[in-house]
């Protein structure tokens, strides 16, 4: 942004978020930003500043004193369509602030889960792509004045007219489809930017953890050593270790879900699916014995290892077995059971349960993006989506089968080799991104 300092408007009628918002930009201004912030309680007060003009970007509440939900949203966005606005939102509203996102909003936060470093990246964001949006709305409005000339100039003859229309179209419809990978580009860096965020506090808690641990555990050891076996504090000890190592553990599978993975060949291993079965299960293992659910797993011997992103697929069955315990809550049968073997040239897992189960209509949606069947604030649509892009992306196959209040099953099949077809199409993709040299702010 060069020397001119980043104009913020924060629409907010809470004192305490007001205070929190202005601690963060203070601390932002440190990293290489220079951000000045106005704060109106009211939409009525944030409208009028906006009008006065000068303003970057708005940081906007939904719910105001004299303005709710959407309709808060709408306002703003009529009022200065050129201003990016950033949706601020409480958990239970999360459904609500994509639906702005939908109509025009450049990104959302949620209270309380916000950090200093996520609302720069958002600010920075949010700024750069209305401008490019902006950029390519004058690039079609130059376009259709291109056009409208041209063909002015064209109609002498009748073959260059048609030469002339059809190289435009053309171009017209290399500009949307640009946009339109623009548009996905921009979707996956933002949720790649707070799933980042998420696994550093992870990690970072993870590792303050393993100390104190460390320590338990050392400490329990040398009171066993000098412990009589016949002292009835010795069994007292020994359950103390065993659950200190429990805890040990689970700091190491959160420490093996907060890595990031690359994004080309290196990031292949040849893993085992039960493994990683395993370390999901032991993750949820608390959740498991206080739900009470009744864990079967049948592994084939002859179960061979697949080439496969790690952290990728351990995100996939944590989201398939997330969900399953979710279902598995108001059932009086509670029972989960994943199944694993081969199956010609792919290794093939099922995981069951006899949970609620899902409707025949909704059944044809599980896939698509937001589409969800849990109340509002208590899932974002995403999980399932975000699963069948993970098998798509290992060349495998992901299937649905269920009957409410019988039960759900998903079968994944995952090749056990990786084909030449997925390799150079991985080729590809790298050198696609590495020519075009994408720069975005914040990151």
């Amino acid at each position: 942004m060069g020397e001119k300092p980043i104009k913020v408007l924060l629409i907010e009628d809470s004192v305490f978020a007001t205070r929190h918002t202005q601690k963060m930009l203070a601390e932002a201004n440190g990293s290489h930003i220079d951000v000045q912030l106005e704060c109106a309680e009211q939409l009525s007060a944030g409208l009028k500043r906006l009008a006065e003009g000068g303003i970057d970007i708005v940081l906007l509440d939904l719910t105001l004193p004299d303005s709710h939900d959407l309709d808060t949203f709408t306002k703003v966005h009529t009022q200065a369509p050129q201003v990016p606005v950033v949706v601020l939102t409480g958990l239970g509203d999360e459904k609500l602030a994509v639906e702005a996102v939908r109509k025009g909003a450049q990104d959302y936060l949620v209270k309380g889960h916000i950090d200093s470093n996520l609302l720069k990246r958002s600010i920075l964001y949010a700024i750069e792509r209305k401008r490019v949006q902006e950029e390519l709305r004058k690039s079609r409005e130059h376009l259709g004045e291109l056009v409208e000339e041209r063909t002015e100039q064209l109609r002498k003859t009748n073959q260059q007219l048609r030469d002339e229309i059809a190289e435009h179209k053309k171009a017209q419809e290399n500009l949307q489809e640009a946009y339109k990978r623009l548009e996905k580009q921009s979707m996956v860096l933002a949720q790649t930017e707070k799933m980042s965020a998420i696994g550093t506090l992870v990690a970072g808690t993870a590792h303050e953890l393993n100390n104190p641990m460390m320590g338990i555990l050392n400490f329990t050891a040398h009171c066993i050593k000098h412990t009589s076996e016949e002292d009835r504090r010795y069994t007292v000890l020994q359950d103390i270790e065993h659950e200190a190592k429990r805890c040990t553990k689970i700091v190491q599978n959160l420490l093996t879900f907060s890595h990031t993975e690359q994004d080309d060949d290196k990031a292949y291993q040849k893993e085992s699916l039960a493994e990683i079965l395993g370390r999901v299960l032991r993750l949820l293992s608390y959740r498991i014995e206080k739900q009470r659910i009744l864990v079967t797993q049948h592994i084939a011997e002859d179960t061979p290892k697949i080439w496969m992103k790690p952290n990728s697929v351990q995100q996939l069955i944590l989201n398939l077995t997330t969900n399953t315990l979710d279902a598995l809550e108001g059932s009086e049968k509670k029972e989960l059971n994943v199944d694993i073997g081969r199956e010609g040239e792919y290794v093939r897992m099922t995981i069951a349960d006899t949970g609620c189960g899902i409707s025949e209509d909704s059944l044809k949606s599980i896939f698509v993006p937001f589409f969800t069947t849990k109340p509002v604030g208590q899932g974002t649509g995403l999980g399932l989506s975000v699963s069948q892009g993970i098998v798509k992306t290992h060349g495998g196959k992901i299937t649905c089968q269920s009957e409410p209040g019988v039960g759900t099953k998903f079968t994944i099949l995952l090749p056990i080799e990786r084909s030449r077809q997925d390799e150079e199409a991985n080729t590809r993709n790298r050198r696609r991104f590495s020519d075009k040299k994408i720069v975005c702010a914040g990151t």
